[in-house]
């Protein structure tokens, strides 16, 4: 089969997949938009969800484009790193699903308060984006910015004994209750668990491939550019694995 048939025989097949899946997903989220009774553990998993739903229609607009192409793998690398995300997300909703009510909160509280010791180091993105519209000199804007966190985040706020400028939102740090859990931690907790080990074994594998499209070698890069004959995974075998993986998460909320 000549590399430009290949190529389009596996643009058409993601796309119906994507489609697919698209679609399912698109209903179940508007289905449990209708439900009532909403619990902790089920709206995490339902926003990992619609995470997933969101990264493959880019999938499925970047898919169209290809085969528009002519069937072009120069979309290979961005279609690579949203099934990546995917794969993370649909790897952190099985974790969940598992999880008891408290875990739940402290994961949710865990989560949260990684967020906010995050925005620390935001300052600059928030002054370009004020800069024209709240003019000022930049001890004021970075007050500004300092009072934005304070305003919304008090509660995982506590005083940072090493500094005193009050203008700088690093006067404050976060008063972590939780202890941070790695992607590979919770791939070892399905793994443990004989309903979710062969899915989590799967998803883990395909999430490693993909990372080498995150984390830059001459290597990975050339398997980025190749026609899909020549590279070393299964895009449409990928895809089927997170569907899989998606319909456990929605079978248990």
């Amino acid at each position: 089969m000549a590399d430009k048939e290949r190529n389009m025989q596996t643009w058409n097949a993601i796309g119906q997949q994507t489609l697919e899946i698209c679609r399912v997903l698109r209903g179940k989220l508007l289905d449990y938009c209708k439900r009532e009774d909403k619990q902790k553990r089920d709206l995490l998993m339902m926003d990992l969800v619609r995470r997933i739903e969101c990264n493959l229609f880019a999938v499925l607009v970047l898919t169209k484009d290809a085969v528009n192409r002519g069937g072009t793998t120069y979309l290979k690398l961005p279609v690579g790193l949203l099934i990546r995300t995917c794969l993370t997300d649909c790897i952190m909703g099985l974790y969940i699903s598992q999880l008891s009510e408290e875990e739940v909160e402290l994961l949710s509280q865990t989560l949260t308060e990684e967020y906010v010791a995050s925005l620390f180091s935001r300052a600059e993105v928030y002054k370009d984006k004020v800069r024209d519209i709240l003019p000022g000199d930049e001890d004021q804007l970075e007050g500004w910015y300092t009072m934005q966190i304070e305003d919304h985040f008090w509660e995982y706020l506590k005083p940072n004994p090493d500094k005193t400028d009050k203008h700088d939102c690093s006067i404050w740090k976060v008063d972590k209750t939780g202890q941070h859990i790695t992607l590979q931690k919770m791939v070892e907790s399905l793994l443990c668990n004989g309903e979710l080990e062969k899915i989590g074994d799967r998803l883990y594998s395909y999430y490693k491939y993909f990372s080498q499209y995150e984390h830059f070698s001459e290597a990975s890069h050339g398997d980025t550019l190749v026609d899909f004959g020549m590279d070393n995974v299964s895009f449409e075998c990928s895809i089927e694995t997170l569907k899989n993986g998606i319909e456990i998460i929605t079978a248990k909320i």
